[in-house]
């Protein structure tokens, strides 16, 4: 059935584009670093929490030059005001600041913060992207250094080689999210020193600002009664668009919960982008397919702490992106996982979070059984989950463990 409609919108806050210039004069030792290859400003959540859980780290000595993408302009919260920006895409040039990411040899050094820039599961194009971004810094001799990064086996011939040959000498440190990660890079070449394991920069996110009442006005517009338990659900396509079989049985087993439980349901998209590869198109998709009333959360570039607050009002949510699965931590409630990638599996086993089947292969009666459980248990989940949370928090502490002792970072003291 079609999702249920809002009954009126919320008018949403002003939006924010970064300054045209920092607003305060930098301290004579300042270094400017490219942040690079971030993802940020593209709509999707997870890269705004990994960047400013990390930019909250950063010794203020740093002056980031940092890279968006021209959905920036949409985002709900504003960026800081110290560093400069720059979009990646030359038509939509914000300030004049971006030449100095056209000319990194302005830089002392590149950091690439968060995202999965090893990966070859979805197509060779991010492989030869992050080659292509460090073609200017390779020519240049300028560092590059890789903080709290995931790097996944690569099996295929022609992704090894473009690590081996455009990454692998480029990028001089590395800080991973697991230990597999780290196994993946020693096995194409990475020196075992080179290379240390943190976690993803995500679980050191700290909120800044309370919109608990916000998302409470937001959830009641929409219908939803929060007396009553809520499940909210976040679905993607990307490549699994057309695992019919897969997305029937997701939307059976949440049409089970809601007749045996009296569970709402709720489709959440943590990318806002209209692309049909996107979480837009795989929530009206989902919705289509379920018999059950379910609503779907107004589509926008939320601030991290909308969306955490937003999903603190869920009894449970059930998952297919991995920063999904640790927002929903964050905010207190219990995610249940549906894996996909590499990344993600590696995520439930760090985690220990419940989970079932993968995207291109569910079984109703299995994730029916796994939400139940969820929710019957759901204090013995939530104890569990906070446990692994400030494990995996004090872990993202080591991800600047070896750029601290590099040039030109060890001129500076980090927090």
């Amino acid at each position: 059935m079609k999702a249920l409609r809002p009954k009126f919108r919320l008018r949403p806050p002003a939006r924010f584009l970064p300054p045209l210039e920092p607003a305060a004069a930098l301290p004579a030792d300042a270094l400017e670093i490219c942040h690079i290859f971030s993802g940020l400003g593209g709509g999707n959540l997870g890269e705004e929490f990994m960047a400013r859980a990390c930019w909250n780290r950063l010794p203020p000595q740093l002056r980031l030059n940092v890279e968006l993408s021209e959905e920036a302009t949409a985002s709900r919260a504003p960026y800081p005001a110290s560093y400069r920006y720059t979009s990646i895409a030359p038509r939509h040039v914000f300030w004049r600041g971006w030449q100095a990411l056209r000319h990194p040899f302005r830089a002392q050094a590149g950091l690439i913060v968060g995202t999965t820039p090893i990966t070859e599961d979805e197509g060779p194009a991010v492989m030869n992207a992050v080659a292509s971004r460090l073609r200017p810094y390779a020519r240049r001799r300028i560092p590059v250094d890789a903080v709290g990064i995931g790097a996944d086996h690569l099996s295929g011939a022609e992704s090894r080689r473009v690590f081996t040959t455009k990454v692998r000498p480029v990028i001089r440190s590395w800080s991973v999210r697991t230990p597999e990660c780290r196994a993946a890079l020693i096995d194409l070449g990475v020196a075992p020193e080179n290379v240390v394991v943190g976690a993803d920069w995500a679980w050191n996110y700290r909120q800044t600002t309370d919109c608990s009442a916000w998302a409470a006005r937001l959830w009641e517009s929409l219908g939803i009664d929060l007396a009553r338990p809520l499940l909210v659900a976040n679905f993607v396509h990307l490549n699994w668009r057309n695992c019919h079989a897969a997305k029937s049985a997701t939307a059976a087993a949440l049409d089970r919960v809601a007749r045996s439980r009296g569970v709402q349901i709720a489709l959440f998209c943590n990318d806002f982008r209209p692309d049909p590869s996107m979480d837009r198109a795989a929530a009206a998709d989902m919705a289509a397919r379920m018999e059950s009333p379910v609503v779907q959360v107004p589509v926008d570039y939320y601030s991290p702490d909308e969306a955490l607050a937003l999903l603190a009002c869920a009894r449970v949510t059930v998952g297919q992106r991995y920063h999904f699965i640790i927002e929903s931590t964050l905010a207190g409630t219990v995610p249940v996982a549906i894996p996909r990638l590499q990344k993600m599996a590696g995520l439930v086993r760090d985690l220990g979070c419940p989970a079932s089947g993968r995207i291109d292969d569910v079984d109703a009666g299995h994730l029916a059984a796994t939400i139940g459980d969820a929710l019957d248990r759901r204090d013995v989940w939530l104890s569990a989950l906070a446990q692994a949370r400030v494990r995996l928090a004090g872990r993202a502490g080591a991800n600047l463990d070896l750029i601290r002792r590099l040039p030109p970072y060890d001129k500076i003291v980090f927090r």
